[in-house]
């Protein structure tokens, strides 16, 4: 799978063979650390403290260049939960489509024929 997102964007991509598709998860959110190097308390169940990521603010992105190599011909390509049918093409194995705009997380179902 390939998509133009910065490097602290997450992708995974599930199989749902009793649904007849595939679900893309794109993430992206840039974090911040909040709470220092950490601090040792004595008789704390954590043990050590650690800083926490913290999500302050969320920047959307705009028409992301996808493709996901599939074993299995695509029917439709449509955002989730919008309903939303998006245009792709299929070319040398590959399904390949642009995601519109990305806030946070986006799903992506390729429906099987």
């Amino acid at each position: 799978m390939k998509a133009a997102l910065p490097t602290t964007a997450r992708v995974s991509l599930l199989e749902q063979p009793a649904e007849n598709r595939a679900v893309l998860h794109l993430l992206f959110a840039t974090t911040i650390n909040r709470g220092g190097a950490g601090l040792n308390i004595p008789g704390h169940p954590f043990g050590n403290s650690r800083p926490v990521e913290v999500i302050e603010e969320l920047l959307p992105l705009a028409d992301i260049e996808t493709s996901v190599k599939l074993d299995r011909p695509v029917k439709s390509v449509r955002l989730v939960p919008q309903g939303k049918e998006i245009p792709f093409e299929t070319k040398d194995g590959r399904v390949r489509f642009t995601v519109p705009e990305l806030l946070c997380h986006q799903m992506v179902e390729l429906a099987y024929r």
